[in-house]
């Protein structure tokens, strides 16, 4: 989860080790990097206006902002364990502060020509790059990063590449190391560490996913605010979110997504925070964003039986019955015509097998007995059904 304009959103990049966000220098110094500067991007492309940007802003946020020679930042482990502070100077291979994302591969064609004109900048091998991962193009990527990292090993953008050239090969500890490896080269890029706290959950390294998220988050605090920084922060919580939820810190999970709950839009980070409120016994919270995902998404089989829990779990037994009700109607409509017959049935069988505790609950126990049958014919004729179809 086209559009016809290019829509580019502003991510700011930290140095965060592979396992923090956590970052040195502030974003005037990080942008001051003018081989990685692209007309357009949320950097300037002078050395010139990086470096005058940089004496005028040193001082007004010196307060915030430590300075290059002592800064602190997360310097990732190779084993991926947790995070270390180290201090580090901003190595010349480093990402600018910002860069823009484009949306529609096909505005990142112009990045295509630039970079063959301009080989010495690495903002432009990043965007040429992700022209060739917006088609699916992952040979020629590769092919690309590699040879970037010949001419300058010291780049950071290249190994990103390489992690997402390995993550569409279903490599996720591949990608995870080159994770890294960009970090190191470029402690203060937040995309860079988000993406690697992101894959940290996706090879369930969740207390080290939290780590990388804390740090990050407070180096964001950190910098002056923006869109870009703000963006970032709702991302990184989001990520430590279903961290935590995986740790079964559910209390802390939603607190998370509480921050972000008055300009929340997103039906997902909605679901996990309405989640949290349940697996907390918080109903009157969980049942208050259900309602309002059921009003906006109708059809959406997981929202309904998400309200259908909570009314099981508040003794709403009636009204479990009829959300329940809905679920199975909304579940047969979405796979009436994908894959097997029988196994549609099977994809219901909490919906089925919780009516019919309901029904038990009321007394009806015939209806309670009906769906009950249903499942058990259902597991029998799927069986036979797979094991027909798995013959030549």
């Amino acid at each position: 989860m086209q559009l016809q304009k290019s829509i580019a959103l502003f991510v700011i990049v930290t140095s965060a080790c592979s396992v923090c966000g956590c970052s040195s220098t502030g974003p005037v110094e990080q942008a001051s990097v003018s081989d990685s500067a692209v007309p357009g991007s949320a950097v300037q492309g002078s050395a010139d206006s990086a470096s005058s940007e940089t004496s005028s802003s040193s001082s007004s946020s010196s307060s915030s902002l430590p300075s290059s020679s002592s800064a602190t930042v997360l310097s990732a482990s190779t084993s991926h364990e947790t995070p270390r502070i180290a201090k580090v100077a901003s190595p010349s291979g480093a990402m600018p502060l910002y860069v823009a994302i484009y949306l529609n591969p096909r505005d990142l064609l112009k990045y295509v020509g630039q970079y063959r004109r301009e080989p010495n900048n690495q903002v432009a091998f990043f965007h040429s790059a992700q022209y060739s991962l917006g088609y699916r193009q992952y040979t020629a990527a590769e092919k690309l990063a590699n040879d970037a990292l010949k001419a300058h090993p010291d780049w950071a953008s290249p190994y990103f590449i390489l992690a997402k050239v390995s993550e569409s090969q279903l490599d996720d500890l591949q990608s995870l190391k080159y994770l890294q490896m960009a970090l190191e080269a470029s402690p203060h890029w937040l995309d860079a560490a988000s993406a690697y706290a992101d894959k940290l959950n996706a090879c369930e390294k969740f207390a080290d996913c939290v780590a990388v998220c804390t740090k990050t988050l407070g180096y964001c605090r950190g910098l002056p605010s923006d869109l870009g920084v703000t963006l970032m922060m709702r991302k990184l919580r989001f990520i430590k979110a279903q961290a935590l939820y995986n740790l079964k810190d559910f209390g802390a999970a939603a607190k998370e997504m509480e921050m972000d709950l008055a300009q929340e839009d997103n039906q997902i980070k909605l679901r996990l925070l309405a989640d949290c409120y349940a697996k907390n016994k918080q109903w009157a919270k969980a049942l208050a964003i259900v309602d309002r995902l059921c009003r906006e998404t109708p059809t959406d089989y997981n929202f309904h039986f998400l309200r259908a829990e909570i009314y099981v779990a508040t003794n709403q037994t009636q009204k479990a019955i009829a959300e329940l009700t809905t679920c199975l109607k909304l579940k047969r409509f979405q796979v009436k015509n994908i894959g097997l017959g029988a196994m549609k049935v099977l994809e219901e069988r909490d919906a089925l097998l919780l009516r019919a505790e309901m029904y038990e609950k009321v007394g009806n126990q015939k209806l309670a007995a009906k769906d009950r049958a249903v499942l058990k014919q259902a597991s029998v004729s799927s069986f036979q059904e797979a094991a027909f179809r798995s013959n030549p």
